[in-house]
């Protein structure tokens, strides 16, 4: 059996089986956005995994870290389903983490977006406010929105 590396932050470290098991879910389960938050007009990578076993929730959490809650919409008659979210720069070292091992065009196409995205993204002003810095932003935004659409072949 093989042995489970544990980091500072009390995290896993996720293996190549690891995370090659976490793509195939990923793609099959989760998602890729990139949120705007409206009152400063920022923008931000983040991806999810929604999943009715919270095992597996716990999966992706212990090994990239973010937050996972209850999803919301619990109804009669329905499993209790969970949400695993990571964003911005823990967002795309997990992309990079499972980049490999993702097989669909699509998903790749909105990888490769969001890691474009994450290197073109600065907190410092002189760059944040240069010319064309929000429209790539922006633009970034609408792609990945675009992609997102239920029926959008790649």
């Amino acid at each position: 059996m093989a042995q489970t590396l544990k980091l500072a932050d009390n995290r896993v470290m996720a293996s190549r089986v690891d995370r090659i098991w976490a793509a195939g879910l990923f793609e099959g389960e989760g998602t890729i956005t990139i949120a705007r938050r409206g009152q400063d007009d920022t923008y931000r990578l983040v991806c999810t995994v929604g999943n009715t076993d919270l095992q597996i929730i716990n999966f992706f959490h212990q090994r990239w870290g973010g937050w996972h809650q209850p999803a919301y919409g619990e109804r009669p008659g329905r499993k209790k389903a969970w949400t695993w979210t990571v964003a911005g720069p823990a967002a795309e070292s997990f992309l990079r983490a499972v980049e490999p091992f993702i097989v669909t065009l699509r998903v790749r196409r909105k990888l490769r977006l969001a890691v474009d995205f994450r290197s073109g993204q600065s907190r410092l002003t002189r760059v944040s406010q240069a010319p064309g810095y929000k429209d790539a932003q922006r633009m970034a935004y609408a792609e990945m929105k675009r992609l997102n659409k239920r029926g959008v072949a790649a």
